[in-house]
């Protein structure tokens, strides 16, 4: 299954690789696809997709913000 979420402060290549990397280590994410242009993250997953919750709070230090609408 895939979730599309709308990301603030995603500004650079840089934050597009940050963000994949962490997301990918977590547990039944698949892949993961971060476009900064469209601020977004598209995260394909098995069983329970990743909650706002739990990605709000690990990105709260990288100053992101993750959210279902734009």
């Amino acid at each position: 299954m895939t979730k599309k979420y709308f990301v603030t402060g995603m500004h650079c290549a840089s934050c597009e690789l940050l963000i994949e990397k962490k997301l990918i280590k977590l547990p039944g994410v698949r892949t993961v696809e971060a476009n900064k242009g469209e601020s977004e993250v598209k995260i394909e997953y098995k069983k329970e997709r990743p909650s706002l919750d739990r990605l709000n709070q690990l990105f709260a230090k990288d100053g992101y913000e993750f959210f279902d609408k734009k």
